[in-house]
C-alpha cells in the first residue's frame, strides 16, 4: 500500500502535470442505489500516455454496471488538494489521505488500477477496498500478454465489469498507527467502530448526536440514508407481494389479510372496493367456488359444467384453455408401443387409474391412495368393454383387449425368458404379497417403475392380472375369460410368461388384482 501511494503522489502531486483530458463524472445515469466509488487516475506506461483517457473510460464503464463511479478530473483535483495539504505537514499520512479523498464524494469504497507493460504484453490490475472498514472487497490481476494497448482498453472493460463484491478480506490499515495515537487525534474513531459493528440506523444517530461534525458524519449520514432506503424498499416489496397474493385469490379473506397488515397501504383504498364488491355479488363468489372446484379437479365434465353455467364468466379464458388442453391430451389416447413385425399395437403400461377416471368419471380401484399412476384394478371385463367403448368414441380410434397370442408374443419383447423382459423376477415385476414373500409390500404400484421387456413395455409381468379378448377355452364357455400376467400378490409360478389363468367376465376379482392394458390394430 505504501509503494501504492507513492505512485499516487508521483502521478498527481507533481508539478506540471497536465489532468485527464474528458469527463470528471459517470457519461451514464446512475441509480442511485448504486454504491459510490472513488476511482483514483490510473497508472500506464509512459509510452501509453495519450491512450490514458481511453483505457480509463474503458474501466469505468465495466465498473459503472455495480457502482456510481466518481473519476477523472474532478478525483485529480480534489487529490492534489489534499496531498498538498498533508505535504505541507510535513508528514504523509496515507490513510488520512485516502480517507480524504473518499469522504469528499460521501464515499467509502476506492479503487485503484495499475497498468504495466513488459515481456511484450500488460498486466492489469484493479483493488477496491473500503477505507473505513479496513477490508478489501474486490480484488484481480489479469495478464494480457501479446496485447495491443487498444486490445487493453477491451480488457479493462472486461476487468471492471467483474468488480463484484467479493467475501471481504480483512486487511491492516494503509498506514498502521498506533490506536492510542489514532484516538488523540480522532477522539471520534471509538465511537465510530462501535456504530460499524451495530451498522443500524440508531447506532449511526448516536454517533451524529454526540459528534454532529465529526471525521465520519458524513458516512454515518450515508449509512443512515442506505439503511433506510433499504427498510423502505424491503417494506414495499413485502406490500407489494401481499397486494399480488391478494389479487391472485381475488377474495374477500385475501383482500382483508392485506388491509389487515397494511390498513393505510398504497392499495388500501382499491382492496377495499374490490372486498366490498365480492361481499355483496353473491353470484361471484358462487361463480368463484365452482371454478376453483373444476380448476382443481382437471376434469372434463366439472370445466363443461362451469362453461355450462356462466358462458361469459369472469374465468372464461382459463376454463377453455383447459378444457381444450383436456381434449387434446385425451384424443391422444394412452401410450402405445407397435411390435416389431407385427400388425398390432400394446399399450406401453397397464391402464392407470387417472385413464379410466377420465373416461368413466370415477375410479373402482381399492388401492386410491397408490395415485393417478397406479394400474387400475378392481374390474370386471364387462367393465373393460365399456370402457373400451367409450374411449373410441371420445379418441375415434380403435381400441381393444389383446389376445393371448399378441400378448405372449409381445410379453417376450424379443426373446425367450422365464418372465417378461427377463429372468430376474423382482427386476421386472411388482410380486409375492399373498405368498408371504415378494417386493409388492401388499399394494399395486406406479406403473413403469420396473425394467422394461424388450419391446418398451412395462410391467408385462406382475403388479395386476391382465384381461384378454378371447376366452380361457372355446370350447367351454363356461370357464370364462383368460388372464395373464400375474399380479402384486402372485406367486414366482403364476408369473411366468407361459401362465395361464382365467375368470368369468363379471368377475373384478377378490384380491383386488385384476387390470388391463389396451391393444390395438394398425390400419
Amino acid at each position: 500500500m505504501r509503494n501504492l501511494f507513492a505512485v499516487l503522489i508521483a502521478l498527481i502531486c507533481l508539478a506540471g502535470m497536465p489532468p485527464t483530458a474528458h469527463a470528471a463524472k459517470p457519461a451514464k445515469a446512475i441509480k442511485e442505489s448504486k454504491e459510490y466509488l472513488v476511482l483514483m487516475p490510473l497508472r500506464v506506461a509512459e509510452e501509453d500516455q495519450n491512450l490514458q483517457g481511453q483505457m480509463q473510460s474503458a474501466l469505468v464503464e465495466g465498473l459503472q454496471q455495480k457502482y456510481k463511479v466518481f473519476w477523472g478530473e474532478e478525483v485529480e483535483n480534489k487529490a492534489r488538494q489534499i496531498f498538498h495539504k498533508e505535504n505541507l505537514k510535513h508528514e504523509c499520512n496515507e490513510e488520512r489521505c485516502l480517507q480524504g479523498i473518499a469522504e469528499a464524494f460521501q464515499s467509502e469504497l476506492l479503487a485503484t488500477a495499475i497498468i504495466t507493460k513488459q515481456d511484450g504484453g500488460y498486466f492489469l490490475s484493479l483493488t477496491i477496498q473500503n477505507l473505513y472498514d479496513h477490508v478489501v472487497i474486490f480484488t484481480k490481476s489479469l495478464p494480457c500478454k501479446g496485447c495491443t494497448a487498444f486490445e487493453v482498453i477491451d480488457k479493462l472493460k472486461e476487468l471492471g465489469g467483474t468488480a463484484a463484491p467479493t467475501t471481504a478480506v480483512a486487511t491492516a490499515p494503509a498506514f498502521e498507527e498506533p490506536q492510542p495515537k489514532r484516538n488523540q487525534n480522532y477522539p471520534d474513531a471509538v465511537l465510530w467502530a462501535e456504530a460499524q459493528k451495530g451498522n443500524t440506523v440508531e447506532d449511526y444517530q448516536v454517533y451524529l448526536d454526540t459528534y454532529p461534525k465529526g471525521k465520519y458524519a458524513p458516512f454515518a449520514k450515508a449509512r443512515i440514508k442506505k439503511l433506510n432506503e433499504a427498510a423502505q424498499a424491503a417494506a414495499e416489496q413485502q406490500e407489494h407481494q401481499s397486494w399480488d397474493t391478494a389479487q391472485q385469490e381475488n377474495s374477500e379473506d385475501s383482500y382483508g389479510l392485506y388491509l389487515k397488515g397494511y390498513p393505510a397501504g398504497r392499495f388500501a383504498r382499491l382492496a377495499k372496493v374490490r372486498s366490498d364488491k365480492l361481499k355483496n355479488d353473491v353470484g361471484a363468489k358462487e361463480e368463484s367456488d365452482l371454478w376453483k372446484k373444476a380448476d382443481s379437479s382437471n376434469d372434463q365434465a366439472a370445466v363443461e359444467g362451469y362453461l355450462n353455467r356462466y358462458p361469459s364468466g369472469r374465468y372464461i379464458a382459463a376454463a377453455s384453455a383447459k378444457l381444450k388442453a383436456i381434449r387434446e391430451e385425451a384424443a391422444k389416447g394412452p401410450a402405445m408401443v407397435r411390435i416389431p413385425g407385427k400388425n398390432y399395437e400394446m399399450g406401453k403400461y397397464d391402464v392407470t387409474q387417472k385413464e379410466w377416471r377420465d373416461i368413466m368419471g370415477a375410479s373402482p380401484s381399492k388401492f386410491t391412495s397408490c395415485g393417478d399412476t397406479c394400474p387400475v384394478e378392481t374390474v370386471s371385463w364387462n367393465d373393460v368393454q365399456e370402457f373400451i367403448q367409450k374411449l373410441n368414441a371420445k379418441t375415434g380410434k380403435k381400441y381393444r383387449l389383446p389376445n393371448e397370442g399378441e400378448w405372449e408374443y409381445a410379453c417376450y419383447g424379443g426373446s425367450q425368458t422365464e418372465y417378461c423382459g427377463g429372468n430376474d423376477l423382482d427386476a421386472v415385476a411388482w410380486h409375492g404379497a399373498m405368498f408371504g414373500s415378494g417386493n409388492s409390500n401388499g399394494t399395486t404400484h406406479p406403473v413403469g417403475q420396473k425394467q422394461a421387456n424388450g419391446y418398451g413395455l412395462y410391467d408385462m409381468s406382475g403388479n395386476v392380472w391382465q384381461w384378454m379378448e378371447n376366452l380361457y377355452d372355446s370350447s367351454r364357455p363356461d370357464y370364462g375369460r383368460a388372464l395373464r400376467g400375474g399380479s402384486w400378490g402372485s406367486g414366482t409360478g403364476r408369473l411366468r410368461a407361459t401362465l395361464r389363468y382365467d375368470d368369468i367376465s363379471t368377475s373384478r376379482g377378490n384380491y383386488y388384482d385384476i387390470g388391463f392394458r389396451l391393444a390395438r390394430t394398425l390400419p
